[in-house]
């Protein structure tokens, strides 16, 4: 087989990209084992992003979870994968929702070569939402325009 038959064998068997999709969804709605239904789901959480279908891999990745599988490791890596997704696109707002009133999150504060791991706790349902009532007594307080030590 020469050179030139082996480009044209190549380009018949390349699929297009709505083909790519098609080929995808089909290896997943035929998925014998739930092992193989989770790889080939996040083979199409992957495509989705990656050619900018993002609301169509949250529902994905979100239709999982509504499951209820009893892997907590698929779950989490669900999780994960949605929280990556509402970072990547600017979706903070998304990806606060998905926590609990009362909820504690480390977070990383990258600055150049220093790095500073801070705790974040989301307040309960009941807790006040007066910022100020959880401050030190010893805590400085704004003052008020006109007060002493006003520049202005």
């Amino acid at each position: 087989m020469g050179i030139i038959d082996k480009k044209n064998l190549t380009q018949e068997n390349s699929f297009p990209g709505q083909d790519t999709e098609r080929l995808l969804l089909e290896r997943l709605k035929n998925s014998t084992t739930e092992e193989d239904y989770f790889r080939w789901m996040l083979f199409v959480v992957g495509y989705y992003r990656s050619i900018k279908k993002i609301d169509s891999a949250v529902a994905l990745l979100e239709a999982f979870l509504k499951k209820k599988v009893a892997d907590d490791e698929k779950n989490a890596h669900c999780q994960l994968a949605l929280g990556q997704i509402a970072t990547d696109e600017q979706r903070l707002e998304a990806a606060l929702a998905r926590l609990q009133p009362g909820a504690s999150v480390v977070v990383k504060v990258v600055r150049g070569a220093d790095e500073l791991s801070l705790t974040v706790q989301f307040p309960p349902v009941d807790a006040p939402t007066d910022a100020r009532s959880d401050a030190p007594s010893d805590a400085p307080v704004d003052e008020e325009p006109g007060e002493p030590g006003d520049t202005a």
